[in-house]
């Protein structure tokens, strides 16, 4: 009885623990768990989290999306943001939103984008040549950049002044998602006050912004190709449609821009990876853009950044019935966790996973760790191939002009909360080539 009480007692602190742990180092958290198994089951806090990070067994989970669903509580708090779009719908929902979407995403349409990509990159090369030797944040000019991209393919506009409206109203909705998804109540995003008052909030800006980009649409008639104008001519409601928009405004720069960010707080610290990416693309072109191996050590570069800041650093999913993941058994309604920045970080997978190498992109030998930036299955991101390009585009157009400096004794801290976020301003200095 005294041993059992022991037991119950030690289960409880380590529940509590690892509680904390997930709302003060989830990446440290999720690191140890990969380090005791393929498939661990941690108690945190009132909440049981099966966590896979054995590749073969998280490829299953997400070959299956009919079996392991989204119905977890981050994606409950998610819909809170987001409405149903292509990141949170399910089934035939899902499927028919991603069937609207498809085309937005085709070949012949990257081509389109890819020149609106570098006109926005060069855009940005001139305010960076007028700004000079100035301290600036990297990561505010990536978000504009991206922003200002994302707009313009998939909704041809630019949100009339807004960006910045909108830049801010998704910052704090990633800031709160983390506070709320790891307190101990059944419903946080319900609390009055708090992070939840403050995300409802951002919410109600956004949706406002949506709202009057689609007015402007709508009163200059929707004809065209791209991503809004196939949702204005389907059978879409209006809350569906301010949904996807809310979606894609998120999901289409938040991510790029982190993963650009991350390449130029590597880059600044690996001179030699810079000089050779700067070599490569001193005399490219649109076509080398576009071409499948036009810039190889350039999207090695990008590789490398995914697998170190994957922008979806853990994805988790619900099992809808009782499942086996391997001979694992698993019961309905239990929630399991694919630690991604784990797996990635993980030494069984990538040979010294913390050194920036992306040599090991142009060997077969050493690339062949599990690489899940983007997800994988069926639901793997509609717009993986999208952001490749621009932060393709991106780094080829503004390395060729400049050297991005960091200041020097920053902690480049991560924030991971729905993407892998830096936790402060990563300041830079520039100078011109």
């Amino acid at each position: 009885m005294f041993e059992a009480t022991l037991r119950s007692l030690e289960a409880a602190g380590t529940s509590i623990v690892n509680l904390w742990s997930a709302r003060t180092e989830p990446l440290e958290l999720f690191l140890r768990s990969a380090r005791k198994g393929p498939l661990v089951l941690e108690h945190i806090g009132p909440f049981d989290l099966h966590i896979v990070s054995d590749p073969a067994l998280a490829e299953q989970i997400l070959q299956q999306p009919d079996v392991y669903t989204k119905d977890t509580r981050g994606e409950r708090l998610l819909r809170a943001a987001l409405g149903i779009g292509l990141v949170t719908a399910q089934g035939p929902v899902w499927r028919e939103r991603r069937r609207l979407a498809q085309p937005a995403f085709r070949r012949p349409k990257l081509e389109v984008y890819a020149k609106v990509m570098e006109e926005e990159c060069e855009a940005l090369a001139e305010r960076w040549e007028a700004r000079g030797d100035e301290v600036f944040d990297v990561g505010h000019d990536m978000m504009q950049l991206t922003l200002k991209i994302a707009t313009r393919c998939l909704f041809d506009d630019d949100l009339d002044g807004e960006a910045e409206t909108v830049d801010a109203a998704l910052q704090e909705i990633l800031s709160c998602y983390l506070r709320m998804a790891t307190q101990p109540f059944a419903r946080p995003e319900r609390l009055p006050v708090g992070p939840a008052a403050s995300y409802r909030r951002a919410v109600g800006v956004l949706h406002a912004v949506v709202a009057r980009l689609v007015a402007r649409r709508r009163a200059k008639g929707s004809d065209g190709d791209d991503l809004l104008h196939l949702w204005l001519a389907s059978d879409l409601d209006d809350d569906a449609i301010r949904d996807e928009v809310v979606t894609m405004l998120l999901a289409a720069h938040e991510t790029t821009a982190n993963l650009l960010t991350w390449a130029w707080t590597l880059l600044s610290r690996n001179p030699t990876a810079l000089r050779r990416l700067q070599d490569e693309v001193a005399s490219a072109s649109s076509s080398d853009f576009l071409a499948r191996n036009g810039l190889p050590w350039t999207d090695a570069v990008v590789s490398e950044t995914l697998r170190i800041y994957p922008p979806i650093w853990m994805t988790a999913r619900s099992a809808a019935t009782d499942a086996l993941i391997g001979d694992h058994a698993v019961r309905a309604g239990s929630t399991v966790a694919i630690p991604v920045y784990a797996m990635h970080h993980d030494n069984r997978h990538w040979p010294h996973p913390e050194g920036f190498d992306p040599q090991r992109w142009l060997s077969k030998d050493t690339s062949s760790g599990p690489f899940l930036p983007f997800g994988a299955g069926p639901r793997k991101c509609i717009g993986s191939h999208f952001a490749m390009l621009e932060a393709r585009i991106a780094l080829a157009v503004l390395a060729k002009r400049f050297d991005v400096q960091l200041v020097p004794g920053q902690s480049l801290a991560m924030l991971p909360s729905v993407t892998l976020r830096p936790a402060d301003p990563i300041l830079a200095t520039l100078t011109s080539r």
